[in-house]
């Protein structure tokens, strides 16, 4: 069996399909049949059951939304659109895995519509890690950027090589981070990333300002290598626990954008209720941290679970944002503390030495030692 032709076939078929939208008067219908075809290519049985292919917006904790996608990819096991429409959809970041943006010609001012789009779904993961436990396992990971991709029927009066220097050029003056995964034209090729051994690169982990863009052109053979390609992004991300109440936690102070910064506490009486960190105490938090400056978050890892087994080794040497004015006794290193663990001259009977809540003010993340929080920092809170 020739997979190479059964795509070209496929591939053959969605450019037919776009020849006939073309005859179609109304440019409503024209795109929707355009999008059609691609999403009858991905769902009919090229993607994997958990991978859900969704349109619409998406939105994260702190009540900030995306532009409108054409195509997004979602867990479909585990995530329910807050919005449900046919029409009108809306995703929480952390179910999301990427989006595809749609083109029929993509001359330069398309490029760079959708690269605009893209970045606003980027700009919606905070930049911090997140904790998994999987039965006795722990690892910290980097949160992972959705992909973001641009899909497109023809050029228009350019070529792969001029959209190359299109993307350069936007490219110079964003962040890495809100790069796009791919670009890719049927029956063209695909534009993508290098790094300095000329070695590709697809996942947003790994553009920095040393990674170059590139572009081949497979003629016949681009569908066939999109969708394996498509199929390596959304294999290589983890997505992180949904915590639902984290968008019900939202809170504005004042324009300040607040979250995981509500605790319930239990009464004389048996009765729960909650409280929420006051407006003065985060103002603290905010001010003495930025004025301290990061610190070595592989030991504050070792210094809440008492080891770094499990952590990536490129967040270990990061520095975070945590709150410490009294100066809480925290070694220097992480050999030092496992040391003081192994003559456990460390207080209580648990690795959890030093518990603290993460709390999201303006999308940066603050660590806060619950020895901190005190009954003078809560106040009541009602939704």
């Amino acid at each position: 069996m020739d997979i190479k032709k059964i795509f070209a076939s496929i591939s053959g078929q969605l450019l037919e399909d776009f020849v006939i939208s073309a005859e179609l008067s109304h440019n409503g219908n024209v795109g929707d049949y355009r999008e059609e075809a691609l999403r009858e290519f991905l769902v009919e049985g090229k993607l994997p059951l958990k991978y859900g292919v969704g349109g619409g917006e998406i939105i994260n904790f702190n009540q900030q939304v995306s532009c409108q996608s054409d195509f997004v990819i979602y867990d479909q096991l585990k995530s329910v659109p807050f919005v449900y429409k046919k029409t009108v959809q809306a995703y929480a970041i952390e179910h999301v895995y990427g989006i595809i943006e749609v083109k029929s010609k993509l001359s330069k001012g398309k490029l760079l519509e959708g690269l605009e789009n893209i970045k606003s779904v980027k700009k919606l993961v905070p930049n911090d890690f997140i904790d998994k436990t999987m039965g006795l396992m722990r690892t910290t990971e980097k949160r992972p950027k959705p992909f973001g991709c641009i899909f497109a029927y023809h050029v228009a009066d350019n070529s792969l090589e001029s959209l190359a220097k299109n993307l350069s050029e936007w490219e110079s003056t964003q962040s890495p981070s809100h790069w796009p995964n791919l670009i890719v034209v049927l029956h063209e090729g695909i534009i993508f990333h290098t790094n300095a051994n000329n070695e590709r690169q697809i996942h947003s982990s790994e553009f920095d300002r040393n990674s170059t863009v590139r572009f081949l052109k497979y003629g016949k053979d681009s569908l066939l290598y999109f969708y394996s390609w498509l199929l390596d992004l959304c294999n290589n991300i983890n997505l992180p626990n949904f915590e639902i109440s984290k968008y019900f936690d939202f809170q504005s102070y004042g324009g300040v954008q607040v979250s995981n910064h509500i605790f319930v506490k239990e009464e004389l009486d048996g009765t729960k209720k909650d409280f929420r960190l006051t407006e003065k105490f985060l103002a603290t938090v905010v001010v003495v941290s930025l004025l301290r400056g990061g610190v070595d978050y592989g030991m504050l890892i070792t210094a809440k679970y008492g080891t770094i087994i499990g952590t990536q080794a490129d967040i270990t040497s990061r520095n975070t944002f945590f709150y410490n004015p009294s100066e809480l006794t925290l070694p220097n290193t992480v050999a030092e503390l496992n040391e003081l663990y192994k003559n456990r001259k460390l207080p209580g009977i648990t690795p959890y030495w030093l518990p603290y809540r993460d709390v999201v003010i303006n999308s940066q993340v603050f660590r806060i030692p619950l020895a901190y929080i005190t009954d003078e920092h809560l106040e009541p809170h009602s939704f």
